[in-house]
């Protein structure tokens, strides 16, 4: 019953926000999207998975409905009604001499592993074997921490900069050359990860959501973009051919297990106590702290490696005796670090922090804050699957691009807006 109520729930916000003509990008739109697919898949499917009990169906219940409680608070809160969307702006923002140093480290951080994916598919592997196999062979310490910091941050802070600066025709050669080079050197690093693919597709589709552009293309410009075109698909056709998986299985079971999911780790996270105040959810921001925590025999922080460690096990979730890892709701982690408390309180944070980026970029129309509600929005996609805040490198590229981006200021009469 409560998993049907939350069907309803994501049905309703639905087609209130279409009726009030709110655009694709919102992020109660997005997460009714993404919610309603899961919820309802599993509805239908959930003859194959292990029972769910009754309170972890009440613990995505409330999930759907804080984050909406967080999205209205957040709306009716926002006293901004100056709309910067002056194209202009996107010429400031964020310093591109920085960022063209950070993509050079980090390509060269990623051609390592890259090359040895490269050198393994030459040899008949699929980059399955290279993801599995290989790959946690070459990640010592060192480059994993090289990887978290650096690499992988600069990659996701590199995609939708180059997005919006190609979309609005104000990108350079430069700009289109670092947007292909570190996102193939992405893919072949991480043995044909899903996450720059569909993060690349997210960013594209809020741009297009945010500002619809009635572009008339010269003959030669669209050939590129077709040429262009075919060879992305090619390249992601191999790719998922070179996986050794077939994507259109591989989609159905992420929709639909994670509920299942929910399930096993709830119980886990009873059954020994683990509570993580927050500490789980927010590590990408909180690492250094936890650093010193750790140095200090935190128990907090142990509870934070045990949830990862269940986190990262493989579980028997259908009733066939099928097993998944990491393919977890962000209510899962939720969970760990408060139980249903901490569910309601960060679904409602989630919903109210979404919102705030969401009015703040529509409010000061510029690369970085555009660029923030991109990386939001991929949070909000992905909140099916994990929390993206949870993991180092997402945490360091929100770090890295306020770092980039520094201060961008406007001042009309005497309201100053940052």
């Amino acid at each position: 019953m409560p998993i049907f109520i939350a069907i309803s729930l994501c049905l309703i916000y639905l087609v209130l926000l279409i009726i009030s003509g709110k655009k694709l990008c919102d992020p109660l739109f997005l997460f009714s999207i993404v919610w309603l697919s899961m919820l309802s898949t599993y509805y239908i499917f959930s003859g194959i998975y292990i029972p769910v009990d009754r309170k972890s169906e009440i613990c995505l219940l409330l999930t759907v409905l804080f984050f909406a409680v967080g999205y209205i608070l957040g709306k009716w809160t926002n006293k901004t009604n100056v709309v910067f969307d002056n194209e202009s702006y996107l010429k400031r923002g964020y310093d591109k001499g920085l960022l063209r140093v950070m993509q050079f480290f980090a390509f060269i951080i990623l051609s390592y592993a890259a090359i040895i994916d490269i050198l393994s598919m030459l040899q008949g592997k699929t980059m399955g074997y290279f993801r599995y196999n290989i790959l946690p062979g070459i990640r010592t310490p060192i480059y994993l921490s090289l990887m978290m910091y650096i690499a992988n941050p600069i990659v996701w802070i590199t995609i939708p900069i180059s997005i919006i600066q190609i979309y609005y025709r104000q990108a350079d050669r430069k700009d289109v050359f670092w947007l292909i080079l570190l996102f193939i050197t992405c893919l072949l690093s991480s043995g044909g990860g899903r996450a720059p693919l569909l993060y690349f597709a997210v960013c594209t589709a809020v741009i297009i959501s945010i500002k619809p552009l009635n572009i008339n293309l010269s003959s030669g410009m669209k050939r590129r973009l077709v040429f262009v075109a075919i060879i992305l698909v090619i390249f992601i056709a191999i790719i998922s051919w070179k996986r050794g998986s077939i994507w259109y299985q591989e989609l159905a079971s992420y929709i639909s297990i994670p509920v299942a999911a929910l399930e096993r780790h709830r119980n886990i996270a009873d059954s020994n106590s683990i509570r993580c105040y927050g500490f789980l959810t927010f590590q990408g921001f909180l690492r250094p702290i936890e650093l010193l925590m750790r140095a200090l025999g935190s128990e907090i922080i142990n509870d934070v490696d045990k949830a990862y460690w269940y986190i990262d096990q493989r579980m028997v979730l259908t009733r066939l005796g099928e097993t998944s890892n990491s393919t977890v709701t962000c209510s899962t982690y939720f969970y760990y670090d408060g139980g249903v408390v901490g569910v309601i309180l960060l679904s409602f944070l989630f919903g109210l922090s979404a919102v705030k980026l969401y009015y703040r970029m529509i409010n000061i129309f510029n690369v970085k804050n555009i660029s923030l509600y991109m990386i939001m929005s991929f949070f909000i996609v992905f909140s099916f699957v994990n929390i993206s805040s949870a993991h180092i490198e997402w945490g360091f590229a929100i770090i890295w691009l306020l770092i980039i981006g520094g201060k961008f200021r406007v001042t009309i009469g005497s309201n100053r807006f940052e």
